[in-house]
């Protein structure tokens, strides 16, 4: 009976200490910060590209590391183009920032020929184009990975 009683009181502390270390990397992924600057890096017959850079900030004292982060682009509610998954980690010191800088994003002409005309008649127009910015990565902490994802809104002109 005391083996049982000993067995119970290691679960459940090691189910306290479990569901403690889940919360603690939950209020980190919160808190990340990003900061993206997004340049048009050419326009050609191809398409235009685009030059992604992001400033993560890390408020909390937890050291974490990221999966690199894929990128998207929407602009009026279509998917224009996305970035190339990276197989990188990339840490993050508590308390500090990382640079992550020239993720490439090509927005094609062909099969979105509309969106993209209308998107290069307003650059050449020299008129700001507004686009939404979406970052997913994996967000680790020790041992458990937990999905990440947000959005900003973008202004980009030439």
């Amino acid at each position: 009976m005391s083996v049982k009683l000993v067995l119970g009181t290691l679960a459940a502390a090691g189910g306290i200490a479990a569901y403690s270390y889940v919360q603690q990397i939950k209020k980190m992924q919160q808190n990340l910060q990003y900061i993206p600057t997004v340049n048009i890096q050419g326009i050609t017959w191809n398409g235009i590209t685009l030059r992604v850079n992001i400033l993560l900030k890390n408020p909390s004292q937890g050291r974490l590391s990221i999966q690199y982060p894929f990128v998207k682009l929407d602009y009026k509610g279509t998917v224009i183009g996305s970035s190339q998954a990276v197989p990188k980690k990339i840490k993050i010191p508590p308390n500090g920032e990382v640079i992550i800088d020239n993720i490439i994003i090509v927005i094609p002409v062909t099969g979105l020929f509309s969106v993209t005309a209308e998107i290069l008649k307003n650059l050449l127009a020299k008129k700001t184009v507004e686009m939404t910015l979406t970052v997913m990565t994996d967000i680790t902490a020790g041992w458990i990975a937990v999905p990440w994802q947000d959005k900003k809104t973008i202004t980009i002109r030439k």
